[in-house]
């Protein structure tokens, strides 16, 4: 009888040890599954985030180019709208590099 009763528990410990290697294996499975959502779900979002930051820095880069053409044009026409005096030239050269007597 008593050993009846040993065999008995052994195979209760028995499966109760099988029940918790089952359930280990369900839990381990329920987690890589959730790991596998929540990086699914992170990358999404990432890549959200990725192409929003891409966007403005491709709009700002835009924004910036555009206002450095409009000084340069501006620029430009100020450059054009000046006149230019040969003779103030000359004038200026020969004052500052030749060191010549205008006044006779």
């Amino acid at each position: 009888m008593e050993q009846d009763v040993f065999n008995h528990l052994l195979d209760i410990e028995n499966s109760a040890s099988t029940l918790v290697f089952d359930a280990q294996k369900e839990a381990d499975k329920r987690i890589s599954v959730a790991k596998a959502e929540a990086d699914k779900a992170f990358k999404s979002e990432y890549e959200k985030i990725i192409a929003d930051f891409e966007n403005n820095f491709l709009q700002k880069k835009q924004t910036i180019k555009d206002e450095q053409e409009n000084e340069y044009k501006k620029y430009d026409e100020k450059l054009d709208s000046l006149t230019q005096s040969q003779d103030k030239f000359v004038e200026f050269l020969n004052q500052h590099f030749f060191r010549t007597n205008l006044n006779g």
